[in-house]
């Protein structure tokens, strides 16, 4: 008997279970689709609580298309002789309210980099519970995206971003807006490239640029940072430039456009720079040197004379840029000894009397080879310095094309020579009175050694 009791309690029960339905979901966000599943049957009508209802198929999706709370009512029927089964459950679907997201702003568009104030005016049953999430389309940007509610975002670069919000209520339920070109920062975007960054002068350059949004009406100047620039209305073919001086230059282009402002109703011009990224180093280097005794005074080209068996230095003078631009010195002492070194100074014993015509020469392995020549003289004379009697001796006209004349003012001159860089005399006279020809000569420099009973002086001049 006992037996037989929980047979029949066990039938009932799986027979009980098997007369339901259940649904993928319970609750969700408007509009909300539901798949019902009855469990058992042959054929069903399904009630689902929105004042809509639907016959046989099983299961079934439906679509909630309003908020609130739905009762369900499932009526199943059978093939056999059981009689239909209605299961209902109350209050079972939850449809919860989905907020309205949406924003303004004041001032969407410009030419120059711009600070955009948003004006969130999502809505919700409950507003003051919503949360925020902006996406601003600037990845170049620390900060493109902002949980405020009123955010503002500096937009820096020439695009057309698309802004978006996402705003969830207290029941995780979402409304997403995107504004496709929202933000619009006008204006041609570029790119200047240069084929050459580094050599001598003069040193020609070809540009290349890479330019967006650039049509016939536009115009693009080319600032080549030497005081030169130039203006086309063309970007297709590359464009060549000499720099003619030594230095550091960083060229840049003004890309220059119209657009019609949608803010203010007026067309407004737009100018955009961008410069090389790069610096273009032009190479330069004009070789000089001094030279000077012990005594720290002056020996170059005569104006003091150095005694036999001292020492002479020799200090590099050049005009160098960039002033740390690696050099090689070849240090020529005129009298057949010379040497190479990276040391911008030397210094060097002459043991004998003579005029010895010195010379510096500096190289790097980018630009040609300069060259300066200076003379020195030893002799056991007294010297004389430039600002005590060679500053006395005019040599006019200097630089000079055929002849020049020398006003002696009380210096006694028995006779002067023309000397070329080498050291050699090309002309001996002690007629100073009457122009001097030097037609015959070749354009350069030239020392003029001028012979008086106390002192050996000497003067330069250019020959043109």
């Amino acid at each position: 008997m006992k037996k037989i009791v929980i047979f029949l309690a066990t039938f009932i029960a799986l027979h009980a279970n098997a007369q339901d339905f259940n649904a993928e979901t319970t609750t969700g966000c408007v509009p909300l689709i539901v798949q019902f599943t009855a469990t058992s049957g042959d054929a069903w009508e399904w009630d689902f609580g929105d004042g809509t209802s639907v016959a046989y198929t099983n299961p079934i999706n439906h679509l909630y298309t309003s908020t609130g709370v739905y009762t369900v009512k499932c009526t199943i029927f059978y093939s056999d002789s059981r009689p239909q089964q209605i299961v209902t459950k109350t209050n079972y679907i939850v449809v919860n309210p989905k907020p309205h997201a949406d924003f303004t702003s004041f001032n969407n568009q410009s030419c120059d980099p711009l600070n955009v104030e948003f004006n969130n005016i999502s809505y919700d049953n409950d507003t003051a519970s919503l949360t925020y999430q902006w996406f601003f389309d600037d990845s170049l940007s620390n900060d493109d995206t902002s949980s405020l509610k009123h955010p503002e975002h500096f937009f820096n670069n020439y695009k057309y971003y698309d802004v978006s919000l996402i705003v969830t209520n207290i029941f995780n339920c979402k409304d997403t807006i995107t504004k496709p070109d929202y933000v619009k920062i006008e204006g041609m975007s570029g790119e200047i490239f240069a084929d050459t960054l580094i050599g001598c002068k003069p040193l020609r350059v070809n540009f290349n640029f890479n330019i967006s949004g650039f049509d016939n009406k536009d115009t693009m100047i080319i600032i080549f940072d030497d005081g030169e620039s130039y203006v086309t209305e063309f970007v297709g073919a590359p464009l060549k430039h000499d720099y003619r001086k030594e230095g550091f230059y960083i060229p840049l282009i003004q890309l220059i456009s119209w657009f019609y402002n949608e803010n203010t109703g007026k067309y407004e011009r737009c100018i955009r720079g961008y410069i090389l990224k790069d610096t273009i180093k032009v190479l330069g280097y004009t070789a000089d040197f001094r030279i000077e005794n012990k005594q720290q005074e002056i020996l170059s080209d005569g104006i003091k004379m150095l005694k036999p068996n001292d020492t002479a230095y020799f200090f590099d003078e050049s005009d160098i840029t960039p002033k740390d631009l690696t050099l090689s010195y070849k240090w020529n002492f005129g009298n057949g000894d010379s040497i190479t070194t990276f040391d911008n100074f030397y210094k060097y014993v002459y043991h004998d009397t003579g005029s010895y015509l010195t010379s510096l020469e500096i190289t790097n392995n980018i630009c040609n080879d300069e060259k300066a020549s200076h003379l020195l003289i030893v002799d056991v004379s007294s010297n004389i310095s430039e600002n005590e009697k060679t500053s006395k001796i005019v040599i006019y006209p200097n630089p000079v094309t055929s002849a020049f004349r020398i006003n002696a003012g009380n210096t006694n001159i028995e006779y002067i020579e023309v000397i070329d860089i080498l050291g050699n005399t090309l002309l001996k006279t002690s007629n100073i009175s009457r122009d001097i020809n030097i037609k015959h000569l070749s354009n350069g420099l030239y020392f003029i050694r001028i012979h008086t009973k106390e002192d050996l002086l000497s003067k330069k001049i250019i020959k043109k």
